[in-house]
């Protein structure tokens, strides 16, 4: 699994052997953890990401969905 902030690329990453949602979660806080300045998270849609309540609860940093690819192009076009 891999963080990556938008803006300086910065990437945090951490093995993490099956993709549920309680070790996925479980990796985000830890890697979260080691950084303490989050205040967004971005995820895609998977399944894995189900535990993202456990996450906000844990880093208080407000978790958002990434949308369809065809709005966000439409986002950076306007």
């Amino acid at each position: 699994m891999t963080l990556v902030d938008r803006c300086s690329r910065f990437t945090l990453a951490r093995r993490v052997f099956r993709k549920t949602k309680q070790e996925v979660s479980d990796a985000m806080i830890a890697l979260l953890g080691q950084i303490h300045t989050a205040l967004t998270i971005t995820l895609d849609n998977g399944g894995e990401f189900a535990g993202h309540m456990k996450v906000h609860a844990a880093t208080r940093a407000k978790v958002y969905f990434k949308t369809t690819l065809y709005e966000i192009n439409i986002r950076h076009k306007t």
